[in-house]
């Protein structure tokens, strides 16, 4: 039997661990998922919005350059102007593009294309002092070799040129006598723009040609791709690649899972995983079946050592019965080993069902907190790891769009001296500036994008005029005219050297900074003297305080500000001097795991439930046989001698067939008995079957059963003082009922007899039975007779004080007059209405048919024996009212 239990407590475990584990790790994954797609939707989102940025920046560039300050050089002619007039005016093209500052991260080359050889062609190479006109093909060459559809193919928006489509262009080219010198310069610009993206404008019989740096993309993107495994790949409107973020372009990336069309470009941005992906779902889900596997081994551990225990009783019986070779009972009382108090108070059922609460139900719940615990915390890792790369992605966004607004400040510092062009104003980042301010070299203002007729409304910041910057300068967080905390870029205005003046641009907070729409943190961007130039939330100083800045080596940081828990990131802006902190509420990422936590706990607590079903309805099963051996022994007691049968083989089938032995031994010297008593029955008078009858009502199975149930309770709870004073009262009592001689005794000896029957009640019933006693000292000598109170004192608990919960009272009193003794019996349970107390008195009559009452058998035996004993005289009245208790009164003659 033991190891049947310690089986199925086993296969319930494993039940209820594997459902944990599954829902954990399920969990889990779910929402790695879902933080792996915002991730990726967000990585898709800053990356097609960087791209879309830079490709309109540089739209806006070539529409500059259409100007023309730029396209007349190339209408020059050149056999009709001297070299040094061509050497003057291309000095003058060099001199306005080197104003531009152009960074050769953001353009490689530009070049300027004339109709034909006789105008002058022009090309720069970006981050290089000098021009060329060497090896450049004019329109007329480019429109024989084919090439002039190519470049201009996007019109002014940009374009990808692989190798294979220029040489498959060239190899259909018509020939001409100039086909050798022609080729060769059509060659060298295939050379230069292949595999490239660029830029073509054509106006009035010139092109301008903006080369894109070969591998652009890197500055568009960040590490994150990298930390999430995550690959990027750029598609042509022809399906071709144009850049890829896998080291192999012809290799599968992955598993494509986002694509995005930049419109108006037709470019395809595509996201993929690679193999890796996924590896720290794993990782998180070996770990929790590391977790299930400990608490198992440990709840199979607990099971086995708990079960020798409870079973410890029954396996010393068994092996008591084996070592008696057979017979009924050991020759010694079996002395139980190692008893425990504890467990001796409980019933086998409910032993079992503990037994299953400590090795299913405890290790469950310890389990489902600890992997709830375990989850939430993983859980809690990616949180910090998805806004560390939000942190990063933001980043990328903040270098792109610094260097969109200082090309625009360049511009439009142009524009403000010899380019009159309406071209600066279609600068994409014209939309993210409040307005911007001329001043001239002393700070006075000399024009403004808004209210130009109140200059005295933009005075300049007078530190501009006493720093000693060398170009331009950002200010942190102030005022604007319209009272909003914005920052501002300063440009000086050089020429010769000197300054003429500055340009300043009210940069609009979302400027900077394109905020996440994933994320509900706050943002601060730092300059390099850690002045604030962007914050999501500027009216909250707290967070510009040296104290929430802390130590910007350290990446992440646990901040405690106002009362709230905070994680600061610090990442530094590439090539900007720059840092962006993002501070992130312990509380948000406590709730996101919450979240997780809650749905990770209702199949947790789904499964305790069936657990605990489980185990109730297995400790009843388990403990049925036990039940239906004790049933046995009950009906033993009651009179009704039936045998057991089991058939499987274990302790308590050694048990019962003990049992079987001794019913069939018991019921064997019954016949002998009861044909023995059929013949004294024969001979005796009516008043012998009197006191057999009174002695079968006071000492009847049910006394007797009850008591022996109260002594095997106490024998399980090891309680021998208690075991000893019952049997030592009932000892007294029998010795009491056998004894021969009159059969009037003393009343202070029939009382010492309650007593005896009190403390068997008592012990019984715990405290809820109390004895009263009022006897006057004169009426303990007068002579009652033999069991004339026990039966009245059991009417009053078994009818009465076991109806009520607590408080249950008897209260005896005894005293005489001139003619009689009076005893009174008195009781506080739940009584009885008129109709019921009507039909016990007339159950005391001779008539046998009115003897059906509860209760009425004992008192009809007593009311017998006095008016048979006392011819008459004594009488016996009964009172009752339902809920006030029950009083019996005596009045025997002395």
């Amino acid at each position: 039997m033991r190891n049947r239990i310690i089986l199925f407590s086993f296969l319930i475990s494993i039940l209820v661990h594997a459902v944990i584990g599954w829902n954990a790790i399920h969990t889990l994954r779910k929402a790695d998922k879902e933080m792996s797609n915002q991730n990726d939707q967000e990585m898709m989102n800053q990356t097609s919005l960087n791209i879309v940025n830079y490709y309109q920046d540089l739209e806006s560039l070539a529409s500059l350059l259409r100007s023309e300050q730029i396209t007349n050089f190339s209408r020059l002619y050149l056999n009709m102007q001297a070299d040094a007039v061509e050497s003057q005016e291309g000095n003058k093209v060099n001199a306005f593009l080197d104003r531009l500052s152009l960074q050769n991260n953001w353009v490689d080359k530009i070049y300027i294309l004339g109709k034909n050889n006789n105008q002058a062609n022009f090309s720069k190479t970006i981050g290089e002092s000098g021009w060329s006109t060497d090896e450049l093909p004019s329109i007329d060459e480019l429109e024989e070799y084919g090439l002039m559809d190519v470049l201009l193919r996007g019109d002014g928006i940009p374009a990808y040129h692989t190798r294979q489509e220029l040489l498959h262009v060239l190899s259909h080219a018509q020939k001409s006598e100039l086909e050798i010198p022609q080729l060769v310069k059509n060659v060298h610009l295939v050379n230069e723009i292949e595999d490239r993206m660029t830029i073509a404008v054509y106006d009035h019989d010139v092109i301008v040609l903006i080369v894109l740096p070969q591998n652009f993309m890197p500055s568009l993107t960040n590490d994150a791709l990298t930390k999430s495994h995550v690959k990027l790949r750029l598609y042509n409107p022809d399906e071709s690649v144009i850049w890829t973020s896998d080291s192999s372009s012809q290799s599968t990336p992955g598993t494509m899972v986002q694509s995005k069309l930049l419109l108006p470009y037709q470019h395809r941005l595509e996201l993929y995983h690679d193999e890796a992906n996924g590896a720290d779902s794993w990782r998180n889900a070996l770990e929790i079946a590391s977790l299930l596997v400990i608490s198992l081994f440990s709840s199979v551990l607990i099971a086995y050592f708990l079960s020798g225990y409870i079973f410890l009783p029954l396996r010393q019986v068994s092996q008591a019965i084996k070592n008696g070779n057979g017979k009924i009972f050991p020759f010694r009382p079996i002395r139980f080993k190692n008893p425990n108090r504890m467990l001796g108070k409980m019933s086998l059922q409910r032993k079992l069902f503990y037994y299953f609460v400590c090795t299913v139900m405890l290790p469950t719940v310890c389990m489902g907190l600890l992997v709830s615990y375990s989850t939430f915390q993983m859980h809690k890792q990616q949180l910090i790891s998805f806004k560390e790369l939000i942190t990063e992605q933001l980043g990328v966004n903040v270098a792109l769009n610094k260097q969109s607004l200082t090309n625009l400040s360049y511009q439009l510092m142009l524009q403000e001296t010899d380019l009159r062009s309406y071209a600066v104003s279609l600068h994409p980042k014209m939309n993210d500036i409040s307005y911007y301010i001329r001043y001239d070299s002393k700070g006075t203002t000399q024009f403004s994008s808004i209210y130009g007729n109140n200059p005295e409304l933009f005075p300049i910041d007078p530190s501009i005029l006493t720093n000693a910057f060398e170009q331009s300068e950002w200010i942190s967080l102030s005022q604007d005219v319209f009272s909003q905390s914005t920052s501002s870029f300063i440009n000086k205005m050089m020429e010769n050297g000197q300054t003429k003046g500055y340009i300043e641009l009210r940069i609009k907070p979302s400027g900077l900074v394109t905020e996440s729409s994933l994320s509900r943190s706050v943002l601060l961007l730092l300059n390099e003297n850690n002045q604030a130039l962007f914050q999501s939330y500027p009216g909250d100083l707290m967070f510009r305080s040296s104290a929430a800045i802390g130590n910007l080596q350290q990446v992440d940081q646990l901040l405690h500000m106002e009362g709230e828990d905070y994680i600061r990131f610090a990442k530094p802006v590439a090539d900007t001097g720059w840092t962006l902190l993002q501070f992130v509420s312990l509380k948000e990422i406590g709730n996101d795991s919450k979240m997780i936590l809650i749905k990770h706990i209702y199949v947790p607590v789904s499964i305790l439930i069936l657990a605990f079903i489980l185990s109730y309805a297995l400790s009843r099963r388990l403990v049925k046989p036990l039940a239906l051996l004790h049933q046995h022994m009950s009906l033993v007691g009651e009179g009704s001698f039936v045998l057991y049968e089991r058939e499987q083989k274990d302790e308590i089938k050694e048990l019962a067939d003990n049992f079987n032995r001794m019913i069939s031994e018991i019921n064997h010297l019954m016949e002998d008995q009861i044909n023995s008593k059929i013949r004294e029955q024969e001979l005796s008078s009516l008043r012998v079957k009197a006191e057999l009858a009174m002695l079968q009502q006071q000492i009847n199975p049910h006394f007797l059963y009850n008591t022996l149930e109260s002594v095997k309770y106490r024998a399980k709870q090891n309680d021998v003082e208690g075991i000893n004073n019952i049997i030592m009262s009932l000892a007294e009592m029998l010795r009491y009922a056998v004894r021969g001689g009159s059969q009037e005794v003393p009343l202070a000896e029939e009382l010492k007899q309650i007593n005896h029957y009190y403390t068997i009640q008592k012990i019984r019933m715990r405290d809820k039975l109390h004895m009263e006693w009022d006897i006057e000292e004169q009426a303990l000598n007068v002579r009652v007779l033999k069991f004339i109170l026990q039966p009245l004192v059991e009417n009053a608990i078994e009818h009465g004080i076991l109806q009520v919960h607590t408080g249950g009272r008897i209260a005896i009193s005894a005293s005489q007059d001139e003619q009689a003794l009076v005893i009174e019996v008195k009781d506080n349970g739940v009584g009885m209405d008129e109709e019921e107390l009507q039909e016990l008195r007339a159950s005391l009559e001779w008539d046998e048919q009115n003897s059906n009452r509860d209760g009425g058998v004992g008192l009809k035996n007593v009311y017998q024996r006095l008016q048979l004993f006392y011819q008459g005289e004594a009488s016996m009245q009964i009172e009752s009212a339902i809920m006030k208790g029950t009083l019996i009164r005596l009045r025997i003659p002395r």
